[in-house]
C-alpha cells in the first residue's frame, strides 16, 4: 500500500480540494473513498475534472463508493471503480491445534497457570451480550469501544473473497450490475476500524502536508508569432499522391472549348463585267470556194481576249478581175459579221485590227480582222472581302476571345478543391472560318474563331498535405504550430510545361512556444523569484511569466509537485 493514497470524501469537500489532494500526493494510485451519497460526485463535470487532473499528474484514480448514481456516471466516463476494496482484509483463519491438544468437553473448565500461581480465583463468566475487555484495554476508550462493539458481519453488499483473490479486476461487473449477495459474517471484527484508522491517518497527513508545504504557481505565456517558410517541388500530369514524399505533386488539366464571332463591313472593291463588248469583224476567204462560218465561231486577239460570232455567215470565194478580156488581178471573198466578247466588262474593249485569230479548222481557209474599235463593254463595281478586312476581323475576334477566356478562368477559380495556376494556362486557336472568304463578293464579313483553353490545377488537399509535412521539418525547436491554418503568400511556376514544371511556394503559419514543464522546473529550482524570472525570460518560447502565491515563498521549491505551471494557450 505504499503507492496507494486513500482520500476519504465527505459532504463538506469541494472539487477544488479533492484536486489539490490528488496533485499533492506522491502515490501512483489515488483512491476516493465514500460510503454515503455525495451530491458533489453526482455532477458529471466534477468527475471529468477529477479524471483530467489525475491523468495530467500521471496517477491512477479509483473510486470506492456506494452511490449507484455516481458509479453509473463514472462508468460512462471510463473511470475505474472498485466495489470491494474493503473486503481485501480477509479474516485470518484459525490456527490448527497443536499436537497433543485436547479440546474441552462440555462442562469442563480451563485453568490459567498464571492464575494458579497467583492463587487468584477464576473470573466470573461474562453476562450475555457483554464482550469482556482484554488485558490493557480501557472501558472509557471510544476507539476500543468501537472495536469491541463493531459487528462481525461485513457491510451489506460485500462478500468474503476466496483464498488467492488479489483484489478486483478492472472491467468486472460491479455490485449494482449483479444480484446483491447474501450477508455473510466476517471473523475479523476490527476490519472496519483498521480501514477507518488508515483513512484518517492519510487524511491528516495530506492536510498537514497541504497546510505546511509552500506552493508556487507560475503563469507562463508562450510566444505566438508568424513563421515564414519556402518550399520547392515538382508538378506534372504524370505524378500521383504517392509522389508527395518525393516533393512531387500531381497536376490536373482542365479543358474548355469556345468560339468568338465577329462581323464587319467589307471595304474592298472590284469591277466585274456588266455588259460584253460587241463589234463587227471581217472574214476573208482566199480560196475559190465559198466557206460557211456558223454561229459561235470563236475569234481572239493576240492577248487572248475571245469573241464569238452572233450569227451564220457565208464567205464567198475569190474572183479574177478582167479588163478588155485580159486578167488584171484577183479579189478575195469577204463577209462581215458581229461578234460578242465571251467575258463581260471593259476587258472586251479592244482597238482596231487586234482581232486576227480564228480558233478551229476555219483558220486554214479564212482570215479575220476587226476594222473598228470595240467600246461597248461595261463594268460594275461591287464590294468584296479584302485581306485587310480579314486581318482586322480576326484581331477583334481574338480580343473577344481573351474576355471569354478570363470568364472561363474565373469560373475555374471558383472551385474550392483546386487552385488554378496562371502560369500553366494555354489558349490555342483551332480554326478560323470567314464567310465570304478573302476576295469573295459580299458587303459583310462574318468571322468565327474556335479556340481551346487548357489550365493546370493543383488539388488543395494535396498541396496543404505537402505543406504540413514540410512544415514540421522547418519549425524551430521548442515551437509547435498554433492553429491549423496555413497562408500561401506566393506561388510561382517555372517551366510552363504541363508534363513537368518546378513549383515554388512561400507560406506563413502561426507558431507558439511549446512549454516543457520539466525543463522549466530544472532551470529555476532552488533559485530566488528574481533569478527565476530572469532565467525564464531567456527562453525563446516564453513571452511573459507571472508568479502567484508568492507571499510565503522566498525561493522556488525544489520539488516539482510543489510548483504549478499554468499555460493559458494550451488546450
Amino acid at each position: 500500500m505504499a503507492n496507494i493514497e486513500v482520500i476519504p470524501v465527505s459532504k463538506d469537500d469541494t472539487v477544488q480540494a479533492l484536486i489539490e489532494k490528488i496533485r499533492e500526493t506522491s502515490a501512483a494510485q489515488v483512491v476516493l473513498f465514500s460510503d454515503t451519497r455525495l451530491p458533489l460526485l453526482r455532477n458529471e463535470i466534477n468527475l471529468r475534472l477529477l479524471k483530467f487532473y489525475s491523468e495530467e499528474e500521471g496517477k491512477i484514480l479509483t473510486l470506492v463508493i456506494k452511490d449507484r448514481v455516481v458509479k453509473k456516471i463514472a462508468r460512462s466516463l471510463g473511470m475505474r471503480i472498485d466495489d470491494s476494496l474493503r473486503q481485501r482484509e480477509r479474516p485470518t483463519p484459525a490456527p490448527a491445534p497443536a499436537p497433543g491438544y485436547t479440546p474441552l468437553s462440555a462442562g469442563m473448565k480451563s485453568v490459567d497457570p498464571l492464575q494458579q500461581q497467583e492463587g487468584s480465583t477464576p473470573a466470573p463468566a461474562p453476562a450475555p451480550g457483554h464482550t469482556p475487555l482484554s488485558t490493557g484495554m480501557r472501558s472509557d476508550d471510544p476507539l476500543q469501544q468501537r472495536e469491541r462493539l463493531a459487528p462481525t458481519a461485513p457491510a451489506p453488499g460485500y462478500a468474503s473473497f476466496p483464498p488467492g483473490f488479489d483484489g478486483p479486476v478492472r472491467g468486472a461487473a460491479s455490485a449494482e450490475d449483479s444480484e446483491p449477495p447474501r450477508p455473510s459474517y466476517s471473523s475479523s471484527p476490527g476490519g472496519k476500524l483498521a480501514i477507518a484508522l488508515l483513512v484518517t491517518f492519510f487524511t491528516l497527513l495530506a492536510g498537514l502536508w497541504f497546510l505546511l508545504t509552500p506552493r508556487l504557481t507560475l503563469i507562463v505565456h508562450p510566444v505566438v508569432k508568424e513563421w515564414t517558410f519556402s518550399i520547392r517541388g515538382e508538378i506534372g500530369v504524370g505524378f500521383t499522391e504517392r509522389d508527395l514524399l518525393n516533393n512531387q505533386l500531381p497536376l490536373r488539366v482542365l479543358e474548355r472549348r469556345g468560339e468568338a464571332v465577329y462581323s464587319r463591313s467589307t471595304t474592298g472593291k472590284r469591277g466585274v463585267g456588266f455588259l460584253p463588248a460587241r463589234g463587227p469583224v471581217v472574214f476573208i476567204n482566199s480560196s475559190p470556194n465559198p466557206v460557211l462560218v456558223p454561229k459561235g465561231v470563236v475569234v481572239a486577239t493576240e492577248t487572248g481576249q475571245r469573241y464569238a460570232t452572233t450569227g451564220n455567215l457565208m464567205v464567198p470565194g475569190k474572183t479574177t478581175r478582167y479588163e478588155v478580156g485580159v486578167a488584171t488581178g484577183e479579189e478575195y471573198g469577204r463577209a462581215e459579221v458581229e461578234v460578242e466578247a465571251l467575258e463581260k466588262g471593259t476587258g472586251g474593249n479592244v482597238d482596231a485590227k487586234t482581232i486576227i485569230r480564228i480558233e478551229g479548222p476555219l483558220a486554214k481557209t479564212l482570215q479575220v480582222i476587226n476594222l473598228q474599235r470595240f467600246t461597248s463593254g461595261e463594268d460594275r463595281w461591287i464590294a468584296v472581302v479584302d485581306e485587310k478586312d480579314f486581318l482586322r476581323a480576326r484581331e477583334e475576334a481574338e480580343r473577344q476571345m481573351k474576355f471569354q477566356v478570363e470568364e472561363d478562368l474565373r469560373e475555374m477559380k471558383e472551385k474550392d478543391d483546386y487552385i488554378l495556376l496562371q502560369d500553366l494556362v494555354f489558349t490555342e486557336i483551332e480554326r478560323v472560318d470567314a464567310d465570304p472568304p478573302v476576295g469573295g463578293e459580299g458587303e459583310v464579313l462574318n468571322l468565327k474563331l474556335i479556340y481551346r483553353l487548357r489550365g493546370g490545377t493543383l488539388s488543395t488537399s494535396s498541396l496543404y498535405k505537402w505543406l504540413r509535412r514540410y512544415l514540421q521539418q522547418t519549425i524551430p525547436p521548442g515551437f509547435v504550430q498554433h492553429g491549423e491554418g496555413i497562408t500561401i503568400r506566393d506561388l510561382q511556376v517555372h517551366g510552363r510545361d504541363l508534363r513537368h514544371s518546378e513549383l515554388y511556394v512561400h507560406s506563413t503559419v502561426k507558431i507558439r512556444g511549446q512549454i516543457n514543464r520539466r525543463r522549466l522546473f530544472q532551470a529555476i529550482a532552488g533559485k530566488t523569484l528574481e533569478e527565476a524570472q530572469f532565467e525564464l525570460t531567456g527562453f525563446p518560447e516564453i513571452s511573459q511569466v507571472h508568479f502567484r502565491n508568492t507571499s510565503r515563498v522566498q525561493k522556488v521549491p525544489t520539488r516539482s509537485f510543489q510548483i504549478r505551471f499554468l499555460v493559458p494557450m494550451e488546450k
